[in-house]
């Protein structure tokens, strides 16, 4: 049997979505623990006071951001219903923001969130979408945003009405504060990045050819246009001797890698190829010709590569979820070890 495997990197954001979420509950739990004034065995109590605990916190947020450029542009590439999309993005992204807003302002109230990052996201799905035209144009856009922003940390107005922006006022404290100077700038970075690295939306894939004696578990067939390109690109390459044994050197082993471009623009008819030739050396009697072969594709990831995926695919729930829960425990842990 014929399978072709993909391997895909929108795996790889959802992948790095999901460190992101665990790094974010790392230190979150840290936090919590500095916060409820619980000190580990044998540890002692975590001070959060240094600079490595100021600035974790800033590098996982910037992750999360620029993930969330790279998302909206991909987002934007398959986008049927134009502004409106993103509209119905930010408005259920609001109802979240403000129920966070809420929910931290009955408790612990000190400190509650009033523009934190779903806030930031939020405005950034209405705000965002006049930016895709930019191209490259949004680095230089983002950058100049940034600077601003780590301008705008060191003024302070009497106004209570520009700490979204980035211009708090005196006192102004959050457990949560990512105000658009200078994080907008990060998503404008992102945008560029989705942009480049998936243009029109497309993952760019490496597609590895193997034979197998017994067709693999979660095997699926692409439609029959994809399967009349893929297969024309094989039997093109045996015309052309760029796929040469041990392509079919063993029925169980043997390999080529073809990237998309390379097998995406060729020309000509499955029928007419199927019984190519590479170099003077027949197609082994055992193989039969192409046409008797299943074509597939299937994605490779390790485990470690799924289970992150499967946590950046779920993060917005996960963002939600972590904190009450684990903050409960924790709560729960030192009013009955008494620490």
């Amino acid at each position: 049997m014929l399978m072709l495997i993909a391997r895909s990197r929108i795996t790889g954001l959802d992948a790095a979505r999901g460190t992101a979420i665990l790094l974010m509950i790392a230190y979150h739990f840290f936090f919590d623990l500095d916060f409820l004034g619980i000190s580990l065995p044998g540890i002692g109590h975590i001070d959060m006071s240094g600079a490595f605990w100021f600035f974790l916190p800033r590098l996982i947020g910037s992750l999360f951001i620029l993930i969330v450029g790279i998302s909206m542009a991909l987002s934007e590439s398959k986008n049927k219903e134009g502004y409106a999309h993103h509209v119905k993005r930010g408005i259920f992204l609001a109802g979240i923001a403000l129920t966070i807003t809420l929910a931290t302002w009955i408790y612990p109230h000190e400190g509650f969130i009033q523009f934190g990052i779903i806030h930031l996201i939020a405005a950034s799905c209405f705000i965002a979408p006049f930016f895709f035209r930019f191209g490259k144009l949004n680095v230089l856009i983002g950058l100049a945003i940034i600077v601003a922003g780590i301008g705008a940390q060191t003024m302070q107005t009497d106004s209570h009405l520009l700490f979204w922006l980035g211009i708090t006022y005196p006192g102004y404290t959050a457990l949560d504060h990512y105000p658009l100077l200078p994080w907008f700038g990060f998503v404008l970075v992102g945008i560029y990045a989705g942009q480049t690295l998936f243009p029109r939306g497309k993952q760019r894939r490496e597609i590895e050819i193997r034979f197998f004696e017994e067709p693999p578990s979660r095997f699926f067939a692409p439609s029959e246009k994809r399967l009349m390109q893929i297969a024309t690109a094989i039997c093109t390459s045996l015309m052309l001797g760029t796929a040469r044994n041990p392509i079919f050197a063993s029925a169980k082993m043997g390999h080529r890698v073809l990237r998309e471009h390379d097998w995406r623009a060729v020309s000509g008819s499955f029928e007419k190829y199927s019984q190519s030739r590479v170099g003077d050396s027949p197609v082994p009697e055992e193989h039969g010709t192409l046409t008797d072969f299943a074509i597939g594709i299937k994605t490779q990831d390790s485990a470690l590569v799924r289970c992150l995926s499967f946590l950046g695919r779920n993060s917005l729930a996960i963002y939600l979820a972590h904190q009450p829960v684990m903050f409960g425990i924790l709560a729960l842990w030192k009013m009955i070890a008494g620490t």
